[in-house]
């Protein structure tokens, strides 16, 4: 009888034993998710860059602008995407840069917007909005608008 005693002694101890184990295995566990999880490192705000967006639709004929420098300049706008303004337009009159006072514009394809006379043989700036970004773009006489 002594004997059944010892063993389920033993036996007790050991599944003790194997208890505590098993539970300091699983606090760790619970504590490493936690840490790891607590440490990812968040982005509070992701700022986006519209303006190399801008950049790419003019340069890439997705806002195809085309500067005639016939005896009545204009600016012909083959293509655009929705949402381009044309706010105003600068000629460049033997280095002096001089606003040519244009209506601001919502470019919409086949539009013509006319300029005066004396910005024919001018390079021209257009200052062009989108996406709440202003965006530059440059024009020599008849050719098709570059973004800067």
């Amino acid at each position: 009888m002594m004997y059944h005693s010892k063993e389920r002694i033993n036996k007790a101890q050991s599944n003790l034993i194997a208890f505590l184990i098993a539970m300091v295995v699983i606090v760790l566990f619970i504590f490493g998710i936690f840490f790891a999880i607590s440490s990812v490192p968040q982005n509070d705000v992701h700022v986006l860059n519209y303006h190399s967006s801008i950049q790419q639709q003019v340069n890439g004929g997705a806002v195809d602008i085309y500067f005639n420098a016939s005896s009545s300049p204009s600016l012909v706008v083959f293509n655009t995407t929705s949402g381009y303004k044309l706010l105003s337009v600068y000629a460049n009159e033997g280095g002096e840069w001089v606003n040519l006072n244009i209506e601001p514009t919502l470019l919409q394809p086949g539009e013509v917007i006319p300029l005066p006379s004396y910005s024919s043989q001018d390079e021209l700036t257009l200052e062009l909005e989108a996406y709440n970004t202003t965006s530059f773009a440059l024009a020599d006489p008849n050719s098709t608008v570059i973004s800067s």
